[in-house]
């Protein structure tokens, strides 16, 4: 009996006693995990890999199936291949600032194993928020992640008026944990006023691919 170097599937070579069927089981047994099944529902993939883990196999990372027509890999649990997940969270701080003073534009967001179990992945953040200025003042717009700040910007004013500030950064995460993200504006001096109409942080995560 001799194996593939590549997947290790069994197979007879001519000086094996002939038993067709047990050549035949052995080599379906060998390819099973090698091969993308394809279900109607994922109460079916979940019924038949459970049905499958009872006979012998085990579930483990990089598994793949195909359920109602879309691909997904088994990482702690199965995710859709690539998947692009989005949220966008509208600014809800309003009203005026104090010099100095900072608050969080919206609510701060947690992230934690998007695609699964040791699955790296990219979160690609980006804000914005209007704020109008006396003359001479200033405000920062900043994104912190796990409260390291990661980027920023800084607007001052001679004249007076509004400016929409706007900040963008990606944080790649390599680990399982919950992680907090969170948009933050300062008032630099004196008090400058807030408009949440179309302020909002934008977050698009991704799975971790280097190119």
């Amino acid at each position: 009996m001799h194996t593939d170097p590549l997947t290790a599937a069994r197979y007879p070579d001519s000086t094996d006693v002939p038993n067709v069927a047990q050549f035949i089981q052995n080599a379906v047994n060998d390819l099973s995990d090698q091969s993308v099944p394809r279900f109607a529902s994922s109460a079916a993939r979940d019924s038949a890999f459970t049905a499958w883990v009872a006979a012998g196999n085990t579930m483990t990372n990089g598994l793949m199936a195909v359920t109602s027509g879309q691909l997904q890999m088994y990482s702690g649990t199965w995710q859709p291949v690539m998947q692009i997940k989005y949220r966008r969270i509208a600014a809800t701080a309003s009203g005026t600032l104090a010099s100095g003073a900072t608050v969080n534009i919206c609510a701060s967001q947690s992230v934690q194993s998007l695609f699964g179990t040791s699955v790296n992945y990219v979160v690609d953040v980006d804000a914005a928020y209007k704020v109008s200025l006396p003359a001479g003042l200033g405000a920062t717009l900043e994104i912190l992640v796990d409260g390291v700040v990661q980027d920023g910007d800084t607007f001052t004013t001679g004249s007076g008026g509004t400016y929409t500030c706007k900040v963008r950064c990606g944080a790649t995460f390599a680990d399982n944990s919950s992680h907090t993200i969170t948009a933050r504006l300062t008032a630099l001096a004196g008090t400058i006023t807030g408009d949440p109409t179309n302020g909002r942080m934008l977050m698009m995560a991704r799975p971790y691919v280097i190119f």
